[in-house]
């Protein structure tokens, strides 16, 4: 099976490597805007540039999803 995983495929908005982690902004087909963090692996990642097609996998017990218009 899939492994646990939820799947998306986007573009890459911005990419920003924040030392501990990093943080990829991706747009997708249907236009909305995700934001994922990833702890870093200790080596300086590979930057995707914006435009570039991505797919994510996210563990289902690690992905939250939040309503449009919850309060922040």
């Amino acid at each position: 099976g899939d492994g646990g995983l939820n799947g998306l495929e986007g573009t890459v908005k911005e990419f920003v490597y924040q030392g501990e982690s990093s943080l990829l902004y991706a747009i997708l087909p249907g236009g909305q805007e995700i934001a994922i963090r990833q702890p870093s692996s200790g080596a300086a990642p590979t930057l995707p540039s914006p435009g570039t097609p991505i797919r994510l996998g996210l563990a289902v017990v690690d992905s939250i999803v939040v309503p449009a218009g919850a309060p922040s």
